[in-house]
């Protein structure tokens, strides 16, 4: 046997040690691997800790286009006020304004409505846009000759009830004036019926912008009323039943800075008892013509006067003027889904001018969306004799006919 020198005899150990020493440090080398592959965040979340909110990615601006049906709901960027948030789910049609957002009571931490019911002390369905409300009934007609006159603007129809849909804006137009030169016309006065309480629209809150400025005696400027109902109930709380339109009297008085009172006007309202639900769509119309409101849900399924119903719950239950015979007068259109019935995702409103009743005569139109406690308000017009075809499909740039009130947007609402 031959002995190994003395070099060779230590190679063994040098081997071992370097062995010895790199095992351990690829076992744990392998092991943090192991672990960061197992508790690694998943892309796109926060970290967790008091700069998670910082982390998360911005949203889009508002005005930014809703996204196609099915696609991810857009991320608000934080800060948005209320306001600003409603309006990145709304886009409106190229031939309609926008007459205004109001976002829901969660949102703006309050009971609110369309016409503002912020500081309400009066239990009162009744709305009048900038009035006051007082507990008190309206006070008499002055007996004599020194107070204010009131009279309908031309063209009012006021043979023919105001129908009233609870939730959708109506107005109604008159003229004051004073007999006595130089006599300032205060406010007026405008009662419903034997609701309680009645409201006080100061002149400064009297015009279809409400800001005309004092109304003085002779002059002869048209006023637009703009009234709604917030709940149909009558004036004993109780709900208005359904099927048959319920006949409510609407007074209105001027008041002069003297205190008198004029004789009051007198109009009929009919409150359409129609259905309610998380999302209502109501089309108001200015003249008693053939209009048509369509309502395209997510699923495809346009709702108008030919299918009235779809098979996620949404309903057609109010048509006016059919073919200028049938619901004459009535002036109003509504669609809605019942509580925890419609479906999310994208809606598309649209109003076609079907038939005009009126000759091709100019008519304006308003459509009221509220959708989970939110309210948006838009409005449009017709001239023309109209178009018998269906309005199913995108109508394009073709407005004499059918046009794209607004798109919009429906999440699940808080129960």
């Amino acid at each position: 046997m031959v002995d190994a020198s003395p070099t060779e005899r230590r190679e063994p150990g040098v081997v071992f040690r370097i062995l010895v020493v790199l095992v351990p440090i690829a076992v744990l080398l392998s092991c943090g691997l192991v672990l960061f592959l197992v508790f690694r965040p998943e892309p796109g979340l926060a970290r967790a800790g008091p700069d998670a909110a910082a982390a998360q990615p911005p949203g889009p601006p508002a005005g930014t286009p809703l996204p196609l049906p099915g696609a991810t709901p857009p991320t608000l960027t934080p800060g948005l006020s209320p306001e600003q948030a409603m309006a990145t789910r709304y886009r409106p049609g190229p031939f309609v304004k926008v007459v205004g957002m109001l976002p829901s009571a969660r949102a703006q931490g309050g009971a609110i409505s369309w016409l503002g019911r912020q500081g309400r002390t009066v239990d009162t369905p009744w709305l009048v846009r900038y009035g006051e409300v007082g507990p008190s009934r309206a006070p008499s007609a002055t007996a004599g000759g020194d107070r204010p006159v009131l009279a309908w603007a031309p063209g009012e129809p006021v043979t023919q009830p105001v129908s009233v849909v609870p939730g959708a804006p109506n107005w109604v137009r008159i003229r004051a004036s004073h007999p006595v030169a130089g006599r300032e016309i205060k406010g007026l006065h405008v009662a419903f019926g034997d609701y309680l309480g009645h409201f006080f629209l100061p002149s400064s809150g009297m015009g279809q912008d409400g800001e005309v400025g004092t109304v003085y005696a002779g002059e002869a400027d048209t006023t637009v009323v703009e009234f709604g109902l917030d709940t149909a109930v009558m004036p004993t709380g109780q709900p208005i039943p359904p099927g048959q339109p319920y006949p409510v009297t609407m007074y209105i008085g001027a008041e002069d800075a003297d205190g008198n009172v004029s004789d009051y006007l007198l109009r009929q309202l009919q409150v359409m008892p129609v259905g309610t639900g998380d999302v209502e769509v109501t089309l108001t119309m200015t003249q008693a013509t053939d209009l048509d409101l369509y309502v395209i849900e997510p699923t495809a399924v346009a709702i108008y006067y030919r299918n009235t119903s779809s098979f996620s719950g949404g309903h057609l239950d109010l048509d006016a003027n059919a073919a200028c015979s049938s619901n004459v007068g009535v002036n109003n259109e509504h669609i809605f889904w019942p509580r925890g019935m419609a479906p999310a995702g994208i809606y598309t409103v649209r109003v076609a001018n079907f038939t005009s009743c009126i000759g091709g005569g100019q008519v304006n139109y308003q459509v009221t969306v509220r959708n989970c406690g939110e309210t948006a308000v838009f409005t449009g017009g017709f001239v023309g004799q109209g178009n018998r075809a269906v309005c199913t499909t995108p109508p394009g740039l073709d407005q004499g006919w059918c046009q794209d009130v607004v798109t919009f947007q429906v999440t699940p609402c808080a129960q």
